[in-house]
């Protein structure tokens, strides 16, 4: 393991942490279930928090599996934590909120299979959750969204759990290129810098010669028959480009796609939704993320 780029990582990690408290508190308190579920590695178990609604219809619930952010290297089970209460709490669903492991220690693919993992745990054992099989979702912000597209392929290409929608908010590392006009623009005053992107990016990928991955970047990824997707990003952000450009792949391949671009929005706005002066569009994006939930679970 590269030195530096652990230390890159561990100073990351201390930063964003800081920075949680901004988050708020939630509102609402959904129930808090912990469950440790065996991972492909015989000896570790993924850490999963699974928050029920308060008010629920239904002793079968849709479940919401959720990777949080983090450039793949810093996030926990409590950085997200006001995310999983709202979402549970709106779309009245069980929110799998998942502690994949992390870059540098565990580079790719050992996360994203953390979470695809769970996704597969949850669809064999859904009656013991209280969980509908047929209706899983993904979500996850930054990172976690490129986890949750890339889970996404994965099941359809393994024919593997059916999930019927994707909530993807700002999606990190869509390509690794960090070549387009959002980039150039906003790359070295706006987070994610380039810098954080390329170390992060060394950090998940340090083997050069697996980054032609189709489950590293969701750009370069077969985009046919995957479920319908809600993409979310701001305008301040230097993923804004890459972001457009996955919904424009998904829609050109026909899969059922809309983004949303938030005016003056930076990169995070949605986790800090409860920082309303900064983030003046959160609060109205995570309920339109929500508003896509219901539209899914409906039926």
């Amino acid at each position: 393991m590269n030195d530096d780029l652990l230390t890159f990582a561990q100073n990351f990690r201390n930063s964003y942490r800081g920075s949680i408290p901004s988050a708020g508190t939630p509102d609402v308190f959904a129930e808090i279930k912990k469950v440790n579920i065996p991972s492909k590695d015989a000896e570790y178990d993924i850490p999963v928090n699974f928050y029920i609604p308060k008010v629920v219809d239904s002793e079968s619930l849709p479940v919401v599996v959720f990777a949080h952010g983090g450039c793949f290297i810093s996030g926990d089970l409590d950085t997200h934590a006001v995310m999983a209460h709202t979402i549970a709490n709106g779309a009245k669903a069980i929110v799998a909120y998942v502690d994949y492991r992390l870059a540098p220690e565990h580079p790719f693919p050992t996360g994203l299979n953390d979470f695809y993992t769970t996704i597969e745990w949850i669809s064999s054992n859904a009656t013991q959750i209280g969980a509908d099989a047929n209706k899983i979702a993904v979500c996850g912000d930054s990172a976690g969204a490129n986890f949750a597209t890339v889970a996404a392929m994965m099941a359809r290409d393994k024919n593997g759990p059916k999930i019927i929608g994707q909530w993807l908010i700002y999606i990190y590392a869509a390509s690794l290129e960090a070549n387009t006009p959002s980039w150039n623009k906003l790359g070295e005053t706006y987070f994610p810098t380039k810098e954080v992107f390329i170390n992060s990016i060394d950090a998940y990928v340090p083997n050069v010669s697996e980054r032609d991955s189709l489950y590293i970047a969701p750009l370069d990824g077969n985009h046919k028959n995957l479920p319908p997707a809600f993409i979310q990003v701001g305008e301040l952000d230097p993923l804004s480009d890459e972001n457009v450009a996955y919904n424009n792949a998904l829609i050109q391949a026909g899969v059922k796609s809309e983004v949303h671009v938030y005016d003056k929005q930076t990169h995070g706005f949605i986790q800090f939704f409860k920082a309303s002066e900064q983030n003046t569009e959160g609060l109205k994006a995570i309920n339109d993320g929500i508003d896509f939930l219901n539209s899914l679970f409906k039926d």
